[in-house]
């Protein structure tokens, strides 16, 4: 039986792993294990993207090849423990066993190959330029007495989901996914299709249609079986899901079935006719039901209307607001004040009035960390359900829902940390601790898709991100399963990237002996060797040791609790000999507090990167927090000012408070900068040296409570505009809210001296409200069209996303030439009283590409346009963002669709803007 890297008949198994040669080849090193003792090893010599079975020590072992990261390995000769089934009743065994003919390929370059005792065909992904199947495909012939529906069940095998195009003799073709498995499971991929009597040809390819084309294309297809089909298990998993509604009494109906009713009506409309035969009595009875429901939900409407309350049922807990409570208590009120029999038609609406009023508590008690908390884990956790608690959806868009990348996971796991220490609720602790374990699991199994366990990762930060927040896990809940896996990964790093060698002009970095390697190749993981680097592929940076000093100043503290002296002192050396390098190394001004990010392999040759990250200001600052906590070494305290300092000088708006940009709403890096930055900052306010720093968590508190989306109550990039709904947001950016609601305390209700994120954003240039008045129209707007030959970076749509207010000379938004103009819409019509554009010239020989003329119309269906202002500005000179208002005082339409046109540019050819926006009395 063939079952990849894991036991088998005789408790024996093969591993394999491969590393790249010079010439392009892959070595692949292979064990063999039997009863948990290496029983056999070898190596053999292949290309990438190949397979083929070699012998090792009496072992038949079947190999197949991605890449280096990518290696397959099963055996093939031993005894099978499931035998190939026979032909059931009605079943039609469609197999190739060397003496078959029914089964057969076609076109250049199809192969097969033994796999045990199974002879299969494979098809290595073709060619896109065959769409139709007539050359490299796997093809069925099956001969059936009757034509009807039949069920039909691959049994194959591949390394990964594949997709292929399948084609039932003249019927168009369409696609079909296996996925990865192995090849003697049956029942994985089942099909319900007509076929007609006598011979039917099944034919299968290659499919290349962009984003569906699979990473790894091998497809080893060895049996098909088709089976005549009557419907009944269709019938009986019908009856099992609807149980409950085919149950219910016409005449004691209630309005709250009619979820189930529907959900029933919609799953019988996709069964296939052969089924819906056996249920005809069912769906009389369903239709009966759905007429009961309906009539009651006549009578519901009307007592609906007769109730109002309109304004307070629109609501919901993103969008509630404290200035609601009035409203909301009269609404519940008045729904205790209706008739029973009514009562039991707003069901619905009674729930979420209950709703409303439990995070109107919420908002009254000024609880800002409970309720961003909910709203991130509403958008983010997954399996709750099914008791795994892990939370690990990269973005809020289902159809984006991937998991966080592996080292931003960690700083995603680390808000249950922060939480678990703020909260005094044991209830809450007990809950996020169900969170903390399901995420621990998920990292231990390589459950996640990480390529495989952690002990895969060649990234040193990457790792030590999860050892920092594995042994914070244990400082808070004392257990030790965490103490384990924090200090197993860092004993791990320690030791095979601390750099003992000496300085040399091959292993140049920044001239100071030591310091942790940022990475090792995956071949060397855990030797003891060194990688290569002396082609300034690996390189030493903050990420890599501000984490590692850390990691170790914090298993030196556990340990002198425990008593453990040598230990502790081991760790305490580790420490201080990260910390003294980084010191060392990465302090770019001594006065100042500027930090390096990293030195290449050869760096001290050409400087150090410049590259101003938060993150690296974070874990410097964490790092000598831990190191003065620990000895009580004032210079340390010193260093850890200094840098937190120039951090937050240098990365704020000019307020000197509001947090600026750092990307990731992409998916880069950059979504977890700012949220290292505020943790250590939030981490160190805790003592009363810090207490400085905690101004900055409370503007960033304010602002993020602030601008938190009401659609979802998420809180994007920007630290002074709300997210548009269409906007995807990546888990730790959305988290960041999360986060400065819990080591700032901040309330909602307290009055601040802040601007609520108006701030001059540059000296002397209006803001984005004080050009439109402090009067911003701020519906969604939608982007629908523009031009003329706009710059490459970004196009006239992210004329309306506000992200250039808090950045100085963006270039990134223009038009590229003449007539430049951009179409959008709002979800309501208003009546605009004044048009706001700022420019985005990045050019200072050409200052008036403002434009110069516009013409702003306005429409109520996107097709008759009617001309609301026809003007300029008077003053050209301004650079970069520069911001115009111009006043529509004139206008009393309203409209929903708006168009901005400019005929000429300031410079004759070219337009540059960065935002074009709408305000309204």
């Amino acid at each position: 039986m063939l079952i990849p890297d894991e036991e088998i008949p005789g408790d024996v198994s093969v591993s394999g792993t491969g590393a790249l040669q010079p010439d392009g080849n892959l070595k692949v090193f292979l064990n063999i294990t039997k009863n948990g003792i290496i029983n056999a090893f070898g190596s053999v010599l292949m290309a990438k993207n190949s397979f083929g079975v070699f012998k090792v020590d009496g072992y038949d072992v079947f190999v197949s090849t991605y890449d280096d990261k990518h290696i397959y390995a099963v055996l093939t000769n031993i005894e099978e423990t499931e035998p190939v089934p026979e032909p059931e009743s009605s079943t039609y065994l469609v197999q190739n066993i060397t003496s078959q003919a029914n089964i057969n390929y076609g076109g250049d370059q199809q192969q097969s190959g033994r796999l045990g005792t199974h002879t299969v065909y494979w098809d290595n992904g073709g060619s896109s330029n065959n769409p139709n199947g007539t050359s490299r495909y796997i093809q069925f012939t099956v001969n059936v007495p009757a034509e009807g529906l039949y069920k039909l069940d691959f049994r194959w095998f591949t390394r990964g989901d594949n997709s292929r195009r399948m084609k039932i003799n003249s019927e168009p073709y369409e696609i079909l996914y296996f996925a990865r498995k192995d090849i003697n499971t049956w029942e994985d991929n089942v099909i319900y299709r007509p076929l007609q009597a006598g011979e039917n040809t099944i034919r299968i390819w290659y499919h290349n249609s962009g984003t569906e084309r699979p990473m790894d294309p091998w497809l080893f297809i060895d049996a098909l079986k088709v089976t005549a089909y009557d419907g009944t298990a269709e019938r009986n998993t019908f009856w099992n899901d609807f149980s409950n509604v085919l149950t219910l009494n016409v005449n004691a109906l209630n309005i709250t079935d009619a979820d189930g009713i529907n959900a029933a009506l919609a799953a019988y409309e996709k069964l296939t006719d052969v089924a819906k035969t056996h249920l005809e009595n069912e769906k009389s009875l369903l239709d009966a039901l759905k007429a009961g429901v309906t009539e009651l939900e006549t009578g519901r409407d009307e007592i609906l209307n007769n109730f109002g309350f309109a304004d307070v049922l629109s609501k919901s807990i993103t969008s509630l607001k404290i200035t609601d409570a009035g409203r909301l208590n009269a609404a519940l009120a008045a729904f205790a004040a209706l008739p029973e029999y009514s009562k039991t038609l707003l069901v619905a609406e009674k729930s979420l009035l209950d709703v409303l009023a439990v995070r109107m508590a919420l908002l009254e008690k000024g609880d800002t960390v409970t309720v961003m908390l909910e709203d991130w884990l509403n958008a983010y956790l997954k399996d709750k359900g099914n008791g795994v608690y892990s939370t690990y959806l990269w973005s809020d868009k289902s159809s984006s829902g991937e998991e966080t990348g592996f080292w931003q996971a960690a700083n995603v796991y680390e808000v249950f940390n922060d939480y678990y220490e703020y909260t005094t609720d044991p209830a809450e602790k007990e809950l996020f601790k169900k969170y903390m374990d399901g995420y621990r699991t998920r990292f231990l199994d390589g459950s996640f898709s990480w390529s495989g366990t952690w002990k895969n990762n060649e990234y040193t930060d990457d790792l030590l991100w999860w050892s920092n927040a594995f042994i914070r896990t244990y400082t808070l809940t004392g257990d030790e399963s965490y103490l384990a896996i924090g200090e197993e990964i860092f004993k791990h790093l320690y030791m095979r990237a601390w750099d003992t060698r000496e300085i040399s002009d091959a292993h140049y970095y920044s001239g100071v002996q030591g310091g942790l390697l940022w990475k090792f190749n995956k071949s060397s993981n855990w030797d003891g060797s060194y990688p290569d680097d002396s082609n300034n592929s690996n390189e030493k940076n903050i990420a890599t040791n501000g984490n590692g000093t850390i990691a170790a100043a914090r298993l030196a503290r556990i340990y002198a609790a425990k008593g453990d002296i040598v230990t502790s002192g081991y760790y305490a050396d580790a420490a201080k000999g990260i910390y003294d390098w980084m010191r060392a190394s990465m302090v770019a001004d001594e006065n100042t507090g500027k930090l390096w990010d990293n030195f290449q392999s050869q760096a001290g040759k050409n400087g150090p990167r410049d590259w101003q990250f938060s993150y690296n200001y974070g874990l410097f600052g964490g790092a000598a927090y831990e190191m003065w906590v620990n000895t009580g070494d004032d210079s340390y305290l010193a260093d850890a000012k200094l840098v937190l300092n120039y951090g937050w000088a240098t990365l704020t708006l000019d307020d000197g408070l509001t947090f600026k940009m750092e990307g990731g709403m992409d998916g880069g890096d950059g979504a977890s900068f700012r949220l290292v930055f505020a943790r250590y900052t939030g981490l160190v306010v805790k003592s009363p040296e810090f207490a400085e720093f905690k101004k900055y968590l409370l503007a960033n508190a304010y602002q993020t409570w602030n601008f938190r989306r009401s659609g979802d109550g998420l809180v994007g990039e920007s630290s002074i505009f709300e997210t548009e709904s269409a906007t995807r947001i990546p888990s730790p950016i959305a988290a960041y809210g999360v986060l400065m609601q819990i080591y700032s305390d901040f309330n909602p209700n307290t009055t601040y001296g802040f601007e609520n994120g108006l701030t001059k954003w540059k000296t002397g240039y209006k803001t984005f409200a004080e050009a439109a008045g402090d009067k911003t129209v701020r519906f969604d707007t939608h982007f629908i069209t523009g031009g003329n030959g706009f710059g490459t970076n970004e196009g006239p749509s992210s004329l309306f996303d506000y992200t250039s207010l808090e950045n100085t000379g963006t270039n990134t938004k223009y038009g590229g030439g003449v007539p430049y103009w951009a179409e959008w819409n709002y979800d309501n019509a208003f009546i605009a009283s004044r048009l706001i554009i700022a420019t985005a010239n990045d050019n200072m020989s050409w200052p008036r590409r403002m434009g110069d003329g516009w013409t702003l119309s306005g429409s109520d269906d996107g097709v008759n346009w009617n001309t609301i202002y026809i003007g300029k500005a008077n003053d050209y000179s301004n650079f970069n963002n520069t911001f115009y208002s111009f006043d529509l005082t004139d206008n009393t339409a309203a409209y929903s669709y708006y168009k901005l046109n400019s005929e000429t540019g300031g410079d004759g050819t070219t337009v540059q803007l960065s935002v074009v926006a709408l305000a309204a009395d």
